[in-house]
């Protein structure tokens, strides 16, 4: 007898508490896109109802008018994208942001520079930001994490000579 409700109350709790909760509601389809997508980064509504995007996996910088199911791609991505290039280029569009009024951010991951835009679609320059040690640290712990690595096994390395604090050290290969 015991056993029976012990039963009873574990499928009573176990009822209640894997119901569905309110924000697991059944989703619906509005619209669809005539597109074939990516992978979307940042989804964000402009004023008017159309949404900004990026395409990490194509690539792309795009907005998209689910009334009329048009996708236009913003701007212009390229391979190769110079110090100085013009603000309606990018090489890695990977995050959006919609800013004050209709401006809006574009992070470029590979340049390393956030552009902005007007929900219009038109290129409004690069956001003036501060170089705080340098551009990136990137490269600096890459080869940080490079050299550890290396150092852990220095009989690999050719060329490999013991530093001051007697252990070895690899050759510097040009680096600083």
């Amino acid at each position: 007898m015991n056993l029976s409700y012990l039963i009873l109350g574990g499928s009573a709790i176990t009822l209640l508490a894997c119901h569905s909760a309110h924000s697991q509601g059944v989703l619906t389809e509005e619209a669809r896109l005539p597109a074939r997508l990516g992978v979307l980064s940042n989804v964000v509504e402009l004023r008017d109802g159309r949404l900004a995007f990026a395409d990490t996996r194509n690539k792309l910088f795009l907005r998209a008018d689910l009334e009329h199911k048009k996708v236009d791609t913003l701007g212009s991505r390229t391979d190769s994208l110079a110090q100085n290039a013009a603000p309606s280029q990018y090489k890695f569009p990977g995050w959006v942001a919609h800013l004050a009024g209709d401006t809006v951010a574009l992070v470029d991951f590979s340049a390393i520079r956030t552009t902005l835009w007007s929900e219009t679609g038109k290129s409004l320059g690069v956001l003036p930001l501060a170089a705080v040690a340098g551009n990136t640290r990137y490269c600096s712990m890459t080869r940080q994490a490079m050299a550890t690595k290396w150092t852990t096994r220095p009989s690999l390395v050719a060329g490999s000579r013991v530093d001051q604090s007697g252990r070895r050290a690899l050759p510097s290969f040009g680096l600083p």
